[in-house]
């Protein structure tokens, strides 16, 4: 409660990480991807994988879609992907290729 009032709230994380970035605030709770995008912002603490919320980046293809989307849904399962969006910070968990969600 004694925090608070000192609480700044963005509409957004990139709001967030501008406020941080620019000076606005002192600091605040960022992506740590985000973080890594800017040379001005600092990394003082991360979050463990059980402490927060787990975030979820899913990618669908529509009924009608392009063929082409079907390659770009092999490139996001691929090594140079995964291994560059872990370099960003992204933690990769297993996924379920094709698998169908309603």
């Amino acid at each position: 409660p004694r925090l608070e009032p000192r609480f700044q709230n963005a509409r957004s994380a990139r709001a967030a990480l501008t406020m941080v970035a620019g000076g606005a605030v002192p600091f605040g709770f960022v992506y740590s991807s985000d973080a890594r995008s800017t040379a001005t912002v600092v990394l003082l603490w991360e979050s463990g994988a059980g402490e927060a919320p787990r975030i979820e980046f899913v990618a669908a293809r529509g009924a009608g879609a392009r063929p082409e989307a079907n390659a770009f849904l092999a490139w996001l399962e691929g090594d140079r992907f995964l291994g560059e969006a872990e370099r960003e910070g992204f933690l990769v968990i297993d996924s379920h290729p094709g698998e169908v969600l309603r």
